[in-house]
C-alpha cells in the first residue's frame, strides 16, 4: 500500500470509521427487522446516520486542510499519470457523477473545482447549488458540454457511446471504483489527491 500524507491518511481512517459504524447500524437493523418486522426503527436512526456522515466528512476536510496549512503535505509535480490519464496540470474544473466521489472531493478541500454533480449527489448541502449532470449510467451530455469541465469523475465505466461523445468534447473521464473496504478507501483518496494536489 502506498504511503499517503498524514492529513489524508487521517481522513481515510475517519472514512473507514464511518464505514464500520454505519455497517453496525445496518446489521443491527437487519437483526431487529427479522425479529419484529417493519421499518420504524430504521427510519428513526436515519437522521442520526446522515448527521454522523456529515460530521465525519467535515472533520476529514478539517484534518486535511490543517495538514496542508502547516506545510505537512509534499506538493506533487506535474505531469502525473493517474490510471490511463496524464495530467500536465491540476484540473481546474470537474463534474462528479458519483455521490461518494463528490464527498471525497470536498473532504480533500477541492470542492470549489466542482461545476456539476450527479442527480444523486446531496452531500454536502452546497452541492444543491451545482448543475445536475445525470449519472454514470445516463450522463447528461448536453449539460456537461455547457459546463465544459476538464475532468469527469465516475465510480463506474461509462457506456462507450457516452465516453466517445465526451472525448470528442476534449473532456477526460477518470473512473475511481467504489470502495468496499479500507484498502479501497485509501486508494481512492490517494488517486484523487494525486490528481489535484499542486
Amino acid at each position: 500500500m502506498a504511503r499517503l500524507p498524514g492529513g489524508i491518511a487521517g481522513a481515510v481512517m475517519l472514512e473507514w470509521l464511518w464505514f464500520k459504524i454505519s455497517g453496525v447500524y445496518r446489521n443491527n437493523y437487519r437483526k431487529r427487522n427479522r425479529l419484529r418486522g417493519g421499518l420504524s426503527e430504521f427510519i428513526q436512526i436515519l437522521p442520526f446516520m446522515k448527521s454522523l456522515k456529515i460530521f465525519f466528512t467535515v472533520l476529514a476536510g478539517v484534518i486535511i486542510l490543517t495538514a496542508c496549512s502547516t506545510g505537512g503535505e509534499k506538493k506533487s509535480s506535474y505531469p502525473v499519470t493517474v490510471g490511463n490519464l496524464t495530467f500536465k496540470e491540476p484540473p481546474v474544473s470537474l463534474v462528479s457523477l458519483s455521490p461518494a466521489l463528490t464527498e471525497t472531493v470536498y473532504a480533500l478541500g477541492y470542492g470549489s473545482k466542482l461545476v456539476g454533480v450527479s442527480n444523486y449527489c446531496d452531500r454536502p448541502t452546497v452541492t444543491g447549488e451545482l448543475k445536475r449532470c445525470g449519472s454514470a449510467l445516463a450522463p447528461d451530455i448536453d449539460a456537461i458540454k455547457a459546463l465544459a469541465p476538464k475532468l469527469i469523475l465516475s465510480s463506474a465505466a461509462l457506456a462507450e457511446a457516452d465516453l466517445i461523445a465526451l472525448q470528442q468534447l476534449d473532456i477526460n473521464v477518470l473512473v475511481v471504483p467504489r470502495a468496499n473496504d479500507l484498502e479501497g478507501i485509501y486508494k481512492n483518496y490517494e488517486t484523487l489527491a494525486k490528481s489535484f494536489r499542486r
